[in-house]
């Protein structure tokens, strides 16, 4: 009798284990963290732009008329290892076409992108997601509990199953 009663503590240990796992997956699967590139486009060249168009990540932006020493705000969600392509058409007819900068998963990004005259470029910053700290500690908590409630729940039940058997 005691041996089947070890034997089934660990069935409903190994049983609480898998359910939770699959509830923390579940979970994972709901609440993951996107990343994103909030972007800045700063006109710094002496023209004024008719169209420009930002394309990162599979992801395409089009903007119309920025004047000179002006700037225009967006953001871009990352899913990926990626590159912005920038087209610019100026008043005047100047077509420039550049690829500059990187972004990857696992950090927001707020780049800005400097349209001149001469040579554009991209000036980029990258910050850790604080979020995904704490969803990892969220999903372990949840894991520990979830197992822990399952166990629980299990034991109650063949602890009044075997007692039901045993009068």
């Amino acid at each position: 009798m005691r041996i089947q009663s070890i034997l089934i503590k660990i069935f409903i240990i190994i049983l609480s284990v898998i359910i939770a796992i699959g509830v923390t997956s579940l979970v994972s699967s709901l609440i993951a963290v996107k990343n994103f590139s909030d972007v800045t486009v700063e006109n710094k060249s002496n023209k004024e732009i008719n169209s420009l168009s930002v394309e990162l990540c599979s992801s395409s932006q089009s903007f119309a008329q920025i004047m000179p020493e002006k700037s225009i705000s967006t953001r871009f969600e990352i899913n990926g290892d990626c590159h912005y392509s920038v087209e610019v058409l100026f008043q005047d007819g100047k077509k420039t076409k550049f690829s500059d900068g990187y972004v990857t998963g696992g950090y927001n990004f707020k780049d800005t992108i400097i349209i001149t005259d001469e040579a554009n470029s991209i000036k980029s910053t990258k910050t850790p997601i604080s979020n995904m700290i704490t969803q990892g500690i969220f999903l372990i908590v949840g894991f520990i509990l979830s197992s822990y409630l399952f166990y629980k729940i299990m034991s109650l039940f063949f602890n009044r199953h075997i007692a039901k058997k045993n009068s």
